[in-house]
């Protein structure tokens, strides 16, 4: 790194380079990883945790999309993936079973079978042909990091959807792979982004403007998730929103 007003250089140690630069200026490295342009520092003490990926994410190939600002409460956008009574309202999806919802090795993780119901939309039809109406997803939060990866019929698929505070409104980020195994996987990342946007769109529509109150959560996934979140540091460095 350097400074654009002194010109001092810091390297990947801390150290100081430059003209008045000394020991006393040294700072404190972190590990810090670069995948999908998003940044993962860990500031804690000892080795840092595996990054929050899908379990094999070479077996991928990545496709981004452009950021998304929202006036929302950035937690917002992580309940919903783990509210499992929206699904049915917002998504027109029905849950079929609940095979994993709990926390395990730092990060709140949900497992669920849903089917199509309503269909109103051509994602909505695509998804109930291509699945055989049974869509088998993971999920895994990591905070402001959310790992989802899904079986539609022979497509396996996955995302990572990653949250920053800006300017007072959340920013969102979204990285998503298909199997580089699969035929024809430039197309492939291309509808595999169309589909996962698709959905992600109408939980855009509702969240504008929510504050949550998670106290008064009912629905199980939520409650596993709110009990996540409340151990969990200020994603902005400062107060809780909502």
């Amino acid at each position: 790194l350097r400074c654009p007003l002194h010109h001092w250089t810091i390297g990947r140690d801390g150290s100081c380079h430059g003209v008045g630069a000394g020991e006393r200026h040294r700072g404190r490295p972190w590990p810090v990883a670069e995948r999908f342009g998003l940044v993962f520092l860990h500031p804690p003490e000892g080795e840092p945790p595996a990054l929050p990926l899908p379990e094999t994410p070479d077996d991928y190939a990545w496709l981004t999309a452009r950021p998304v600002l929202l006036d929302t409460d950035w937690r917002a956008m992580m309940v919903h993936g783990f509210d499992l009574l929206h699904l049915r309202a917002v998504h027109h999806r029905a849950v079929v079973e609940v095979r994993e919802l709990g926390e395990r090795e730092g990060a709140v993780r949900l497992s669920y079978v849903s089917r199509v119901e309503g269909a109103t939309s051509p994602s909505d039809y695509l998804m109930r042909w291509l699945s055989g109406n049974q869509i088998r997803v993971r999920q895994s939060c990591y905070g402001a990091t959310m790992v989802i990866e899904s079986e539609v019929g022979r497509q396996h698929t996955s995302a990572v959807l990653g949250l920053t505070v800006k300017g007072g409104r959340v920013q969102a980020f979204g990285a998503f792979g298909s199997r580089r195994s699969a035929p024809l996987v430039g197309l492939r990342l291309l509808f595999t982004r169309w589909l996962f946007t698709a959905f992600l769109r109408r939980d855009f529509a509702v969240v504008e403007g929510i504050r949550l109150h998670l106290d008064a959560a009912e629905d199980p996934g939520v409650q596993a998730l709110a009990a996540y979140l409340r151990g969990l540091p200020a994603l902005d460095g400062g107060g809780r929103h909502g």
